[in-house]
């Protein structure tokens, strides 16, 4: 028979995990564990139950691990893809950022060209009116000549009409 402690120090385990698994175990080792006093042993029958106890957990944690090394591998891979769409995704902002700051040039091009066509009418629209102030003031200018000229005119005969 064995103490707690002793069981632990054995298998290299704390006492507190044999603890654990007795209490886990406790409907299945039934009187295999004897206290006397304050000090609880395991007898021969409990001591090889936790053993095979141990044992299965312990080729589970190797096939976990096995697969925790499998997951960890495809983890990586998978890691490495992403990593590398990421640097693509990256490449194509880049890529749309330097398009989009030639169309924001063009668009500025743009107006500025329709910004100087807008002033050139203007301008061209401001000479039309003075073109046409001017030619009012030359026609009120010269309309009394123009109109003693038709008078004149009217006055001369058909046959006078080249003199």
């Amino acid at each position: 028979m064995l103490t707690f402690k002793e069981y632990a120090i054995q298998n290299n385990i704390s006492y507190e995990s044999v603890r654990k698994q007795v209490n886990k175990y406790k409907d299945d080792l039934g009187n295999n564990i004897v206290k006397q006093g304050r000090v609880k042993y395991l007898n021969e029958t409990a001591i090889k139950f936790l053993d095979e106890k141990r044992n299965k957990q312990n080729s589970d944690e190797v096939v976990d691990e096995k697969q925790v090394d499998d997951i960890t591998a495809i983890l990586k891979k998978e890691n490495e893809f992403l990593k590398e769409q990421l640097r693509e995704k990256d490449n194509q902002l880049k890529e749309k950022d330097s398009q989009l700051k030639e169309k924001d040039i063009q668009i500025k091009k743009e107006q500025d060209i329709k910004l100087r066509e807008q002033e050139l009418r203007l301008i061209s629209e401001k000479k039309f009116l003075m073109l046409e102030e001017r030619i009012e003031n030359q026609k009120k200018e010269f309309e009394p000549e123009v109109a003693n000229t038709r008078e004149v005119e009217e006055i001369k005969k058909w046959w006078q009409i080249w003199k």
